[in-house]
């Protein structure tokens, strides 16, 4: 395996934390969480009133790529930020799931309505997809639909043949379930 430095990314509840353990278990490298890296350096800020932390990406973009420099056997970063910035890395994993599977996946976790709603319109409209391709040059990212918790064996596979998915939520924007996201 050539690919030691990877990217995770996708909206909330797709898999990124427990597949990105998984990965670097089989690669040997460290994980590194966005989230946790900016918590933990105090890259955020919480709005009066609010308990809800906003990270600092700029800086976060800034301090995390010299504390990957320090990793040299690689290294496995995950969050749903790293579509937002540019990340040194061997390859990107966009992961995707079935807004059917994440309305579960919220509700386990006791999402609020809006930040459901937010995510669901996110994950519908390509958010992750689209900022990766903006950030990272296209023959870096592999997009994978990881409705059914695909094994770390299966994703190096396809960053290293580079075969990604087609998916495409969009007409559920008109559906009866979901179509009330489209005027939010």
């Amino acid at each position: 395996m050539t690919t030691k430095r990877i990217v995770i990314t996708g909206t909330p509840c797709v898999g990124k934390t427990t597949l990105a353990a998984q990965i670097a278990k089989e690669l040997g490298v460290p994980v590194v969480s966005i989230n946790d890296f900016a918590v933990s350096n105090g890259y955020f800020t919480v709005k009066p009133g609010e308990q809800e932390k906003t990270v600092d990406i700029k800086t976060v973009g800034v301090e995390l790529s010299k504390h990957l420099a320090s990793l040299k056997d690689g290294y496995v970063v995950e969050g749903h930020l790293a579509c937002e910035f540019e990340i040194p890395c061997d390859a990107v994993v966009v992961l995707r799931c079935h807004p059917h599977v994440l309305v579960g996946r919220y509700h386990e976790r006791k999402y609020p309505k809006a930040k459901t709603d937010d995510n669901l319109l996110c994950e519908l409209l390509d958010y992750c997809q689209a900022l990766s391709e903006m950030n990272y040059p296209r023959s870096k990212i592999v997009q994978i639909d990881n409705s059914k918790n695909l094994s770390a064996k299966e994703i190096l596979a396809r960053v290293e043949s580079k075969k990604s998915d087609f998916v495409n939520w969009a007409e559920l924007l008109v559906s009866k379930e979901f179509g009330y996201l489209g005027r939010l």
